[in-house]
């Protein structure tokens, strides 16, 4: 983190003077200012965070594919192993 004006990706907010060299830093930031309840730069109910939201911008995304049991013994296949 360094100079806002010197980074790639700024922080959307005019108050808060922090940017980042990649996206995923600047995610992390939004979304820990979020949960921590926000603050004096990043004040609730501002407009950008409502503009986030829609842009779907601080989603998580989901990489975990849920199976169930019988979905699990259907497909499992015993290993083969070749005999050379």
């Amino acid at each position: 983190m360094s100079n806002k004006c010197e980074q790639k990706y700024p922080c959307p907010f005019e108050d808060c003077p922090r940017g980042y060299t990649n996206p995923r830093a600047l995610k992390e930031h939004l979304r820990s200012t979020r949960g921590a309840g926000y603050d004096d730069e990043h004040p609730q109910g501002h407009g950008i965070w409502q503009e986030l939201d829609e842009k779907e911008y601080l989603k998580v995304g989901a990489y975990l594919i849920l199976l169930t049991v019988a979905d699990c013994a259907e497909n499992w296949r015993p290993h083969s192993r070749r005999e050379g």
